[in-house]
């Protein structure tokens, strides 16, 4: 019997006929603990304060919750009516990629969810397709996505209590789903109906043409001939086969330490920590005593990958090692992963006597638990500090150069810079390497391979033309910086394995994946949507849509789409704004979009190509961060003072200013004076970090430089900067988007309370009539008032 994926009991929570607050936020916590969502990103308070400051960016936080709220109703339905899912939905990776209509959709055709329900569900999902979401639609939105949660508990709630008393029922879900809609629907008649009225001029007014659909068949409409082979199932391409072997849960990028393929020898790139893995292993070899190594870092980092490459290609560099894979190795079932490992390392305990060097491979969370595990029970002390003598568990901490002391070594992959900086910007030599790798005609290069064999026997997909415009080097170039500047925006670690994935994201859209017998023809499928837009399929896809172009349109795009409508030859114009004379990337599939009136869709698509084809702006608020990190470690004192000016603006704008060199204590707008203070600023550096670079690139540790005035620094990081650069140009906080800037407001009242000590004349401000009174000390000692106050 088919096992279903229930939540976690909530008999804590008391429900009766009105659902408090309090009982919703404790469910809400159930559900995302459940699906191991990321707390800070999905918590009610947190979706709820994003949904009034911030209702762009909540569309995607929204749209998480709206879908496993549908999952948790697909098995709860699937349970009462003892009924089998779909793989899919079994599946995280694959449900991943299914879109929030289809979970809806199985549960109304297959599971006999109410047409209540379905309707109030689709409306959410509809809304959440626009890119840019209105304050107004945000709040209704989420107000509905209450309104499902609340469904959902009494629904769990009613489970439990059937499953107690054994009185279950098969259509007791779909009999009570309409009644619990309409109960909702009685409390909040007003609100709901407002919502509706609200969602359908939105949906007026945001879409300008329909969403086209998915092009398939006939073949003839895009201008591909009708053949035998065009008809044949994608089932038969050997190049969708073999570009899932790119999947983050293909068996072939999951190395195993003993064993290596021709496809990740082809990969095989050679990096710094492999030279510095080799270098260790030869100094061991040398050692009379046996000698316990790590190989440390996180998952997919390509610590297996490496055991493996030296194995096949270096075996003597191994020969007297025994060799622990943490990461792929089994356990015992009568034992933990950190008994496992204890056992492994025993011989290393203090007072034993091992007989043979060991190499463990081991991510550094298990490493970490293994070590508060001894810890608490008072062994290992040497190992431990050790351990302790690398700061690997230290976060930003930096790490020691002395990798070996006495008979332990290590190296941490965890340390691997991914990309460098340097005076033309970002770029990551290992990433382009893996492109290159990937789209290179080599007779080793399966995957190009395959592609090709395809396009000889006329197997023609979507996934075909974007592994083309992937080969673009061009176009490599700017993926890699894109993801570099999502990597550095949030702070993210993408690992090897995650790049893989990501690479195979960006090809292959999941109606192809969902159903091989698609060949996936339309223009939401091309790759430079599919980079912007797959917010469902990964983490490092949700950061990088905070890129798309159309978030942050000017002039130039503005008369993109009004040109599109109203040109008399729009393919041409298409060509001329990419700069292709010749064959036009997707060039059928926007003939056909251009036949059937898809203008915006078109519009968008150039947007995002052109973001591609073309260098990252000198100017960018990003290029200008990267050129002052540069600056930064190099030691370069212009640019900086041109940082330095602007984070003066910005104190000087942060809470107001009524005059030259004054800035305002506190944000007391309803009172009626305001106090403000005189600052002298002096620019300051770390000077530990300031000046630390002498080669021509940094790989930066960090994803911040730290700057301030005075005797005070704060952490400027890319998030950071681009607030402030909007402060600098008139946009006024609010009291919530100031304590989120965090750093800057500590530093900020710093600089406030060090001028109120040293400071004898202050500045009141009467807001209704502008005046000015200049608060000073007394000057003469014998007078009893403690200020003297004159009208300036």
């Amino acid at each position: 019997m088919q096992k279903y994926d229930l939540l976690p009991s909530i008999e804590e929570i008391n429900i009766g006929e009105k659902i408090t607050k309090s009982q919703l936020m404790n469910f809400w916590d159930v559900l995302i603990v459940h699906y191991d969502l990321n707390y800070a990103k999905y918590s009610y308070e947190k979706i709820d304060t994003m949904t009034s400051y911030n209702p762009s960016a909540v569309a995607s936080n929204l749209n998480v919750i709206l879908r496993y709220i549908g999952l948790s109703r697909l098995n709860y339905l699937a349970v009462q009516q003892q009924k089998s899912l779909p793989e899919k939905f079994l599946d995280m990776e694959q449900f991943k990629i299914v879109p929030s209509h289809e979970i809806w959709e199985t549960a109304l055709n297959e599971f006999n969810l109410s047409e209540k329900e379905y309707e109030y569900a689709i409306s959410v999902v509809e809304a959440l397709k626009h890119r840019e979401v209105p304050k107004a639609i945000a709040e209704k939105v989420f107000q509905k996505i209450v309104q499902l949660m609340i469904i959902l508990l009494r629904h769990v709630k009613r489970y439990e209590e059937n499953q107690k008393s054994l009185d279950t029922s098969n259509n007791s879900d779909v009999n009570t789903s309409t009644t619990e809609i309409q109960n909702v629907e009685v409390a909040q008649q007003d609100k709901i109906e407002q919502t509706n009225k609200v969602l359908d001029e939105v949906s007026a007014t945001l879409v300008e043409a329909p969403t086209p659909p998915q092009v398939e068949q006939p073949a003839e409409e895009l201008g591909y001939p009708t053949t035998p082979v065009q008809s044949t199932p994608n089932t038969n391409s050997s190049f969708l086969n073999k570009i899932k072997i790119l999947q983050k849960s293909s068996t072939e990028t999951v190395v195993n330490a003993n064993a290596f393929g021709s496809f990740q020898d082809y990969m095989h790139i050679t990096r710094p920590i492999e030279n510095e893995t080799i270098e260790k292993l030869e100094f061991i070899k040398t050692c009379s005593t046996p000698q316990l190594m790590f190989i440390c870092g996180s998952v997919g980092d390509g610590k297996s990958h490496l055991l493996a490459y030296l194995k096949q290609n270096r075996p003597e560099l191994l020969e007297g090692f025994y060799i622990h894979n943490d990461a792929t190795e089994s356990y015992s079932r009568t034992k933990s992963a950190e008994e496992t490992l204890e056992q492994i390392l025993l011989p290393f305990d203090d007072g034993e006597s091992p007989t043979e060097h060991m190499i463990v491979a081991i991510n550094i969370g298990k490493l970490h638990n293994f070590y508060i595990r001894q810890a608490e029970a008072e062994r290992f002390k040497a190992l431990r500090q050790y351990i302790d003598s690398l700061k690997i568990f230290e976060t930003g901490a930096e790490q020691t150069t002395k990798t070996t002391l006495n008979h332990f070594h290590a190296v941490d992959f965890s340390k691997v810079k991914y990309y460098r900086i340097d005076q033309s910007g970002v770029s990551s030599p290992f990433y382009l390497k893996v492109l290159n790798k990937i789209t290179a005609p080599h007779p080793a290069n399966e995957i190009y391979n395959a592609w090709k064999r395809d396009l000889d026997n006329g197997i023609h997909t979507i996934v075909h033309e974007n592994f083309e415009m992937l080969m673009n080097k061009q176009v490599q170039k700017r993926v890699v910086e894109k993801l570099v500047q999502t990597i550095i925006r949030n702070k993210m670690i993408v690992s090897t394995r995650s790049f893989y994935n990501f690479i195979f994201d960006i090809l292959v859209p999941s109606s192809v994946l969902i159903n091989p017998n698609r060949t996936g023809f339309s223009i939401q499928n091309m790759l430079p949507n599919l980079l912007f837009e797959s917010i469902d399929r990964s983490d490092v896809l949700l950061s990088m849509n905070e890129l798309d172009p159309l978030n942050s349109k000017g002039m130039l795009e503005d008369e993109i789409i009004t040109n599109i409508f109203i040109h008399a030859d729009v393919f041409t114009y298409v060509k001329e704004l990419l700069n292709n004379e010749e064959k036009l990337m997707f060039e059928k599939v926007v003939k056909y979009a251009i036949a059937k009136g898809y203008y915006k869709e078109i519009a968008k698509y150039i947007i995002r190509s052109k973001e591609l084809l073309e260098d990252e702006p000198l100017d960018s608020i990003f290029s200008k961060f990267i050129q002052y990190i540069y600056s930064y470690y190099k030691g370069e004192y212009e640019p900086l003072e041109e940082l330095f000016t602007i984070i003066e603006q910005v104190l000087f704008k942060w809470k107001g200013s009524p005059r030259d060199n004054f800035i305002y204590v506190s944000n007391e707008a309803q009172k009626d004076y305001r106090l403000a203070v005189p600052v002298v600023l002096e620019p300051k550096v770390d000077e530990d970090v300031f000046e630390s670079v002498d080669s021509n690139f940094i790989e930066a540790s960090e994803y911040f430089l730290t700057i301030g005035f005075n005797d005070f620094l704060f952490e400027l990081d890319l998030r950071l900067f681009e607030f402030l650069i909007l402060v600098k140009n008139g946009y006024c906080p609010n009291l919530t988007e100031i304590n989120q800037a965090i750093q800057f407001e500590e530093f900020y009242n710093k600089v406030v309370r060090e001028a109120e000590e040293k400071e004898d004349r202050f500045l009141l401000v009467h807001l209704q009539s502008n005046a000015h009174f200049e608060v000073t000390k007394p000057r003469s000692k014998f007078t009893k008032n403690k200020y003297e106050v004159r009208k300036v």
